[in-house]
């Protein structure tokens, strides 16, 4: 009616197409991560899923080859993710993640031509292509310098051994000496004891793991099957927080550092070390002093 105004709002991170959120991809597949696309998937999209209404919104529950048994472990609504392992080993069903970095980067010449602003090299550094889709990040232009393009952030393009290619330029040549680190929103290894909420990328989703170099889902908010600390005993609805490739019972109140929530117990001398939780990687983090 005349002189009323409605707000509304919808949850769209990407178009709906089936997923299946227990298959991998091999790196080959996914490794433009600038136009290449496989059905429609791209590197590090999110999506909204619903595991307690799959059959419309994913399939949920294993590949065509698998047994019933091999499920995906979501339990009603979450948010996941698709992230390439770069841990150099296979990804267990039920593993943290976080996100993959790569520091002490520093700059030993000069690009070529001189005034190119798009390239930084650091001899022997990388692993050619492996860091394409990431981000290099500039600390400091040159040693004490303080100048452009320091604090800039690029993607990167294209890498070889030697060189990071990036797009847009830097607004600057990186000169000798200056420093860096890579940071990626879509390649990930495993949390380590002491990780925070920043950091983490999510609990892996495919029955027979994500191997390395390959692609594969983790859920970054839900109601999860996660992997625990083993012969530790874990209450229902205490918090966890992360240890090596795992979630383990918290000894503090921190919100930074808290993960998930269990869901179900278990004792600290079970076969298994599945338990469900409330996983929370996704929401903002809240900010403290």
């Amino acid at each position: 009616m005349k002189g009323e105004s409605y707000q509304s709002g919808a949850f769209d991170i990407g178009p709906e197409f089936p997923l299946t959120l227990a298959e991998t991809y091999s790196d080959s597949d996914l490794k433009n991560q600038l136009i290449g696309t496989v059905n429609g998937l791209q590197p590090g999209m999110e999506k909204f899923i619903n595991a307690s209404i799959a059959i419309y919104t994913g399939k949920l529950a294993k590949k065509p080859n698998q047994s019933s048994a091999s499920a995906v472990l979501l339990y009603g609504p979450a948010i996941v993710s698709l992230v390439c392992n770069r841990s150099g080993s296979t990804y267990a069903q039920g593993a943290m993640t976080k996100w993959y970095t790569h520091g002490s980067i520093t700059a030993d010449a000069a690009p070529v031509p001189a005034t190119n602003k798009n390239t930084l090299t650091d001899t022997g550094e990388f692993i050619a292509n492996e860091e394409v889709g990431n981000f290099v990040h500039i600390l400091d232009a040159v040693a004490g310098g303080g100048v452009a393009p320091e604090g800039e952030s690029r993607l990167i393009v294209k890498n070889t051994a030697n060189i990071l290619t990036v797009q847009p330029a830097f607004s600057a040549v990186v000169n000798i000496n200056s420093t860096a680190t890579i940071f990626s929103a879509s390649q990930t290894i495993l949390s380590a004891s002491g990780d925070d909420r920043t950091a983490t990328s999510g609990i892996v989703l495919a029955p027979d793991g994500i191997p390395d170099n390959y692609w594969g889902w983790v859920c970054r908010r839900g109601r999860v099957g996660a992997l625990v600390k083993a012969t530790t005993a874990i209450v229902a609805g205490k918090s966890l927080i992360a240890d090596t490739g795992r979630l383990t019972l918290s000894s503090t109140s921190v919100y930074g550092l808290s993960m998930a929530q269990a869901i179900t117990a278990c004792s600290n001398d079970i076969v298994s070390d599945m338990i469900v939780a409330y996983f929370d990687a996704w929401s903002p983090q809240s900010i403290t002093t």
